[in-house]
């Protein structure tokens, strides 16, 4: 059997600013495996790469909203555009985004707000469409032409500068303000800010652009909560499952136990982590990490049970072997966790 795995972590490595080797919990074999591995740098991002390993050109735009939307209603459509529910703050470093990371609005308040909005889209020819209280979409009949900014690119900065771009920006940055004033006034918001929470009072449009005419990919399964992936999974048409819990749980599944399969293991959460430099956060994510995965990969791999162990921390591309694991001369080192890798 021996499955190759290919475990992509966005946002994983280097440790947010904040934290320094003496703030790390024990992670042993986390750290073997990136000492022992060949490594190179990865300069492109997790998404990106992802993409490419689904034999999207490299030049293809990343059809973000449309390839999440398949994920979550299995269906291909053109002309839709993520339509996130966000809070803008503005203070003395600019107009500030917060996710629903920071607003954990609920499925009735995430549906009573976009039915405020509704009836501001007619100018557009638009339905929006809330598939999850955090991911909403804009249906066009007609393409909006705008260049827009991932969300999470987003997430914790000014966005001043980061408002969509092209031929169609000024009607969308009026609808923006009509949405604001809009929201501004909804019974959900003034009812979450008398509780202390912060109010939806905007939405970000992103992920422009159609399915891409996808290649060829290693992978026989895909295995992710992000819906991203689990939209490109869906259009090459190979099996896809939420995240395991753990190696185990992953090397339990139906897919794993076909001949010499590649897997693919996409864990989105500790992208919001350092989007919002959260250090407790990351700490308790990678102590878990060390737990469910990085010791039992190690130990697999040493075993011969695993044929190889790709790792995309963020920051590098690590390739580990079971010979790999002999080059006992490869110390560990904590600095490899909290310094970007050159």
């Amino acid at each position: 059997m021996m499955p190759a795995i290919t475990f992509i972590i966005p946002g994983f490595l280097p440790a947010p600013a904040a934290i320094t080797a003496a703030d790390l919990p024990a992670c042993p074999y986390l750290q073997k495996l990136l000492a022992r591995a060949d490594q190179r740098p990865q300069s492109r991002d997790s998404h990106e790469y992802l993409l490419a390993q689904f034999g999207c050109p490299a030049d293809t735009v990343a059809p973000y909203a449309a390839l999440s939307h398949l994920a979550d209603r299995g269906e291909t459509r053109s002309n839709v555009l993520r339509a996130d529910p966000v809070h803008l703050s503005a203070g003395r470093e600019g107009v500030m985004l917060f996710d629903n990371t920071m607003l954990q609005l609920q499925a009735d308040e995430a549906e009573s707000l976009a039915e405020t909005v509704r009836p501001l889209l007619t100018e557009f020819a638009a339905e929006l469409e809330v598939a999850a209280p955090e991911r909403w979409y804009l249906l066009c009949e007609q393409p909006i032409a705008i260049t827009t900014q991932p969300l999470m690119q987003v997430i914790g900065r000014d966005v001043s500068d980061r408002l969509p771009t092209g031929d169609d920006r000024t009607r969308c940055r009026r609808l923006f303000n009509e949405i604001q004033m809009t929201l501004h006034e909804a019974p959900v918001n003034q009812t979450r800010e008398r509780r202390g929470q912060l109010p939806v009072n905007s939405l970000w449009f992103w992920g422009e652009g159609d399915l891409p005419a996808l290649g060829t990919t290693a992978f026989d399964a895909c295995f992710s909560n992000d819906p991203l992936a689990q939209g490109l999974a869906r259009w090459r048409d190979i099996p896809v499952r939420s995240l395991p819990a753990n190696l185990g749980e992953l090397l339990a599944q139906p897919a794993a136990a076909t001949a010499q399969p590649s897997l693919l293991v996409l864990d989105n959460r500790a992208e919001r982590f350092h989007a919002y430099q959260d250090a407790a956060g990351w700490l308790q994510f990678i102590e878990r990490f060390e737990q469910d995965w990085a010791q039992p990969l190690y130990r697999a791999l040493r075993r011969g049970q695993l044929s190889s162990i790709d790792i995309l921390p963020g920051d590098s591309h690590y390739h580990c072997r079971r010979r790999h694991v002999a080059r006992f001369w490869r110390r560990p080192s904590a600095a490899r966790l909290t310094a970007a890798s050159g």
